[in-house]
């Protein structure tokens, strides 16, 4: 496991945070999978970009 993000400020990577044995029991409790979670971000980094590219002045809708 990597120490580093040990540290205030400092965020650990995806990878390391599913590859966690606490994160998996958790992940199981709530019956979800690693495929979900990783489908999850990549709905929500895909949201941030249109947030980013449209934002609501161009739109006329307030990002979500």
């Amino acid at each position: 496991m990597n120490d580093t993000w040990r540290h205030a400020g400092t965020e650990p990577a995806i990878d390391d945070m599913l590859a966690d044995p606490i994160v998996h029991a958790v992940m199981r409790r709530d019956g979800i999978g690693e495929g979900e979670v990783r489908a999850a971000l990549a709905r929500a980094r895909r949201g941030a970009a249109l947030i980013v590219i449209l934002p609501a002045t161009q739109t006329g809708r307030c990002p979500r």
